[in-house]
C-alpha cells in the first residue's frame, strides 16, 4: 500500500486483493477495537476488485471506524465486513450494531461536514462518509445506505477485477 501522503487520484485500473486490504485496515484499528471492547468480523472470502489499494484501505478503515464509534451506550460495538461478486461488480457491505441512519440522514450524510442525528458527541467532523463517497467514485463505484433492521449498513459497489 502507498502512504497517506500519496495524493494521486484513485483509479479503477488495478486488480486489488480486497481480503488483504480489509485485513490490513482491521489490523490498523486493533487498538481502537480493543479500547472500545469491540469486535470486527470478516465474513467469508473477499473477491478481487478493480481499484486503488490505498483508496480502498481508507474506505474500509473509515467505515469500520465509524461502526466502532457509533455503538449505543453500554453496548460493545460489532462490525461485520462481507463482500460478494455479482455480475461483474463486487458488493462490499459494512454493517454495525450502532445507532444507524434515519431516512433524513441517509439523504444528507454524504455531504461534507454533515453528521447524522445520532452522532451526538462522538468525535469527528462529518467528513468520513464524504471522503468514502469521493474515493469510491474515483474508482467508478457507488456508495449507498440501504435500510436495515438495526444498526447501519454501508454498501460499496465496485467493478470486479
Amino acid at each position: 500500500l502507498r502512504s497517506d501522503a500519496d495524493t494521486s487520484t484513485p483509479t479503477a485500473s488495478d486488480a486489488v486483493d480486497l481480503g488483504r486490504v480489509v485485513s490490513e485496515a482491521v489490523a490498523a484499528l486493533e487498538a481502537t477495537i480493543c479500547e472500545r471492547g469491540g469486535e470486527v468480523v470478516v465474513a467469508g472470502a473477499m473477491p478481487r476488485v478493480a481499484g486503488d489499494a490505498t483508496a480502498l484501505f481508507r474506505v474500509v478503515e473509515n467505515l469500520v471506524q465509524n461502526g466502532l464509534k457509533f455503538a449505543p451506550a453500554g453496548q460493545a460495538p460489532r462490525v461485520t465486513v462481507q463482500a460478494r461478486a455479482e455480475g461483474g461488480r463486487v458488493i462490499l457491505d459494512v454493517q454495525d450494531n450502532g445507532t444507524g441512519f434515519s431516512l433524513e440522514d441517509r439523504r444528507r450524510v454524504f455531504s461534507p461536514g454533515v453528521r447524522g442525528e445520532a452522532a451526538g458527541r462522538a468525535e469527528g467532523e462529518g467528513l468520513g462518509l464524504d471522503t468514502v463517497r469521493r474515493l469510491v467514485a474515483g474508482m467508478d463505484g457507488t456508495v449507498d445506505l440501504p435500510e436495515c433492521a438495526s444498526g447501519a449498513l454501508v454498501r460499496v459497489t465496485l467493478r470486479a477485477a
